[in-house]
């Protein structure tokens, strides 16, 4: 591994934060539309209280997956060969959940 491909565990735990927050964001989008039947914060707590608990649930599992992944990924050296290359595929799965998410946000 050359200089520039290392990255330090400060800037991995950057980027598993960035993405798991914004995954976390497009679930909760995603989650309120499919379950409250909008995306308004109105629909969701005065006319959905049966349902917050699913929204909530479906955010709070994105969180803990992508923490307990996120701490190994980063804590284990045989992940940094692959890191880059594990990043990416992260990033289109990202991009799957905004695909979903923006009919929804317009």
């Amino acid at each position: 591994m050359t200089a520039n491909e290392h990255i330090e565990i400060k800037h991995k735990a950057i980027l598993f934060a960035a993405t798991v927050s914004l995954k976390c964001f497009l679930m909760a989008v995603v989650a309120s539309a499919v379950f409250c039947g909008g995306i308004g914060p109105d629909s969701l707590f005065r006319h959905c209280y049966s349902n917050v608990a699913y929204v909530g649930g479906s955010i709070a599992a994105i969180a803990v997956m992508g923490s307990i992944f996120g701490y190994y990924v980063i804590r284990l050296k045989s992940f940094d060969k692959i890191f880059a290359r594990m990043i990416k595929a992260d990033f289109i799965i990202t991009a799957m959940f905004f695909g979903a998410a923006l009919p929804l946000l317009q």
